[in-house]
């Protein structure tokens, strides 16, 4: 603290806790110097005056912020022919038939007819930066084809009316031999786009009838960072990141998931749950 105007000058009084120096018969400025990691103090006195007093501080980093929860859904309610409303987020919409989406026993499930794809975003989110996990389940296996596909979506964007919509997804694939692998895609005018070549998610066999973890996170602006990775439910979550790929799209856009089955399949996701990230991960 330094006060030193024009007025009287008066005693400082009794120390106050924390003192280092203490000067009550002088008159001056403080001159400050910031710098990126610290600052330096200097007390420059009026001309005739001798006393002064200088030094060298460094910053104290906050810390990361605490996450922010945007999107919660337990999936606690019973839901036919349609998601209903998550716990936090706003309502679901729906892309495919209403019919083929329910709500029961702690799982959003949606059914997905060979060749079709389904999804549930909400809409009422808009955040560029986030954080997104799901747990996904299918109850057979891949028919033939590329397989079955579930998606995190995030920064959804609506670029003009009738025009694709701009998004990132975090994909997860399930083939039809066995195994998993996972990918960072980008949706563009041109159709889906690979951004990083697929990794195959080591110690999973398969998604059918056991569920897989599945997180995407987005962060940053020019570039923007991609990370992806998935893990069967019930072992530890990897602390690196499957795939990381740096792109473009910058604007802040909707979340949610879809699904597509080359053959006749059931996809279900339970427990999502939408955060900032709260740190960097190299």
């Amino acid at each position: 603290m330094v006060g030193t105007g024009g007025i009287a000058l008066r005693s400082l009084g009794d120390p106050r806790p924390n003192s280092v120096v203490r000067e009550d018969g002088t008159w001056g400025v403080l001159k400050l110097t910031l710098h990126a990691t610290s600052y330096d103090w200097e007390f420059v006195p009026i001309a005739g005056q001798t006393f002064t007093d200088s030094g060298t501080a460094a910053c104290v980093d906050p810390g990361p912020p605490a996450p922010v929860s945007l999107v919660v859904d337990g999936f606690e309610r019973s839901v036919v022919g349609g998601w209903g409303a998550a716990d936090l987020g706003g309502s679901y919409g729906l892309t495919g038939t209403r019919s083929d989406f329910s709500v029961a026993a702690g799982a959003g499930v949606v059914r997905v007819p060979a060749g079709g794809t389904r999804s549930a975003l909400l809409q009422e989110v808009s955040q560029r930066d986030v954080e997104v996990a799901v747990r996904v389940r299918a109850d057979k296996v891949p028919a033939g084809g590329s397989g079955q596909f579930a998606s995190v979506v995030g920064r959804r964007v609506a670029v003009s009316s009738g025009s694709p919509q701009l998004q990132y997804r975090g994909r997860l694939r399930l083939l039809p031999g066995g195994g998993v692998e996972v990918a960072a895609t980008k949706v563009t005018a041109a159709g889906e786009v690979v951004l990083a070549p697929p990794v195959r998610v080591a110690g999973v066999a398969s998604a059918v009838d056991s569920a897989v973890w599945l997180r995407l996170r987005l962060q940053g602006a020019d570039p923007t960072v991609v990370r992806v990775k998935a893990w069967a439910d019930g072992a530890t979550e990897p602390s690196a990141w499957s795939v990381v790929a740096e792109v473009g799209l910058q604007a802040p856009g909707a979340v949610g998931v879809r699904a597509f089955a080359a053959g006749q399949g059931e996809q279900r996701s339970s427990h999502p749950a939408l955060r900032r990230p709260t740190r960097h991960h190299p």
